[in-house]
């Protein structure tokens, strides 16, 4: 009875013993599976990040191009007749664009490009010949 009893209190210690490993075994693996997750998430987060910053600074890039190009128009002094001749050259370039548009003939476009280029040219010349330096 007691070789018996003790064979059955090894096997169960055994087995018990078995299970313990299992069970932590299984335990470690969660434990370095949730550690992988933390870890990809704070990753996926810090790229999120780091995209959110380099958007935000594109922006301000962008406005601060913008309030330079605004601040850079603001030097262009016209006399009236220079804005009337200048609102002129624009329409010019408009009916131009329009007849370019309408034109079936690669040559029709050909020259209705011609005739904006000469137009956006001498808008060009009217401003650069006012703008202060």
């Amino acid at each position: 009875m007691q070789v018996c009893d003790i064979l059955g209190k090894r096997a169960a210690h055994a087995i018990l013993t078995e299970d313990g490993e299992e069970l932590q075994q299984q335990q470690q693996q969660q434990q370095q599976q949730q550690q992988q997750q933390q870890q990809q998430q704070q990753q996926e987060q810090q790229h999120q990040q780091q995209q959110e910053q380099q958007q935000g600074q594109q922006q301000q890039q962008q406005q601060q191009q913008q309030q330079q190009q605004q601040q850079q128009l603001w030097h262009v002094r016209l006399s009236p007749s220079e804005i009337i001749q200048a609102e002129d050259l624009l329409q010019q370039i408009k009916l131009a664009k329009d007849e370019a548009w309408s034109q079936r003939s690669l040559r029709g476009v050909a020259v209705a490009a011609a005739a904006i280029r000469e137009a956006a040219f001498r808008l060009i010349s009217l401003v650069h010949k006012q703008k202060k330096i």
